[in-house]
């Protein structure tokens, strides 16, 4: 019986658990501001990971004229594997992050698209509008896709002492490619996206 046990344990030791990836990615490269990047010798298979840049903030009258403008949408995500050759050149470009709205008052800037050559690509979020006006979060056609968050927006004018209307995440809920803040006065930025490779 002891015998058995210890075949048993044996062989499924040496079997491979359908949970766990194949070849998991050992090395990785982070861009936060554009560049290229050339496949290393050997590899034939990359994970690439995207973010677009947030939207930029709306910026608002003063608080007793007009409510504050809304917070900038987020970025979208998409996540994928790619077959690629070894010694390949892809150019990555990050997304930057919108300009938020003046104080006139006026909306925010749309977050800029992240992409690793043709691969992969994702927009970034809408800029915060002003008044009761809704922006849209950034996409992605990847295999695996999430769509930004809306940036917020305080229901009434009442809310007068709040300073600003935070803006939305990006579409996996990071902070990288998030909306900048809205405001009575000038809005804020959104933050730039990035691209991650694995490999």
């Amino acid at each position: 019986m002891k015998l058995h046990r210890v075949l048993l344990l044996s062989v499924l030791i040496g079997m491979p658990s359908p949970a766990v990836f194949a070849d998991p990615p050992s090395n990785m490269q982070v861009f936060t501001s554009s560049g290229s990047f050339t496949v290393p010798s050997g590899v034939t298979r990359l994970e690439v990971e995207v973010r677009g840049g947030g939207g930029g903030g709306g910026g608002g009258m003063t608080p007793s004229n007009t409510k504050p403008g809304r917070g900038g949408c987020g970025g979208g995500y998409g996540k994928g594997v790619f077959t690629v050759s070894a010694g390949s050149s892809h150019a990555v470009t990050v997304g930057a992050g919108g300009s938020g709205g003046s104080s006139a008052p006026s909306a925010g800037v749309a977050g800029g698209t992240s992409s690793f050559g043709t691969l992969i690509s994702a927009t970034g979020g809408g800029g915060g509008p002003t008044g009761t006006g809704v922006c849209a979060g950034g996409t992605s056609t990847a295999a695996l896709n999430m769509t930004g968050f809306i940036g917020h927006q305080y229901a009434d004018a009442s809310q007068i002492t709040i300073p600003f209307n935070s803006g939305g995440a990006s579409g996996d809920g990071s902070s990288r490619g998030s909306g900048g803040n809205g405001n009575h006065g000038a809005g804020s930025a959104g933050a730039a996206g990035n691209v991650v490779v694995r490999w």
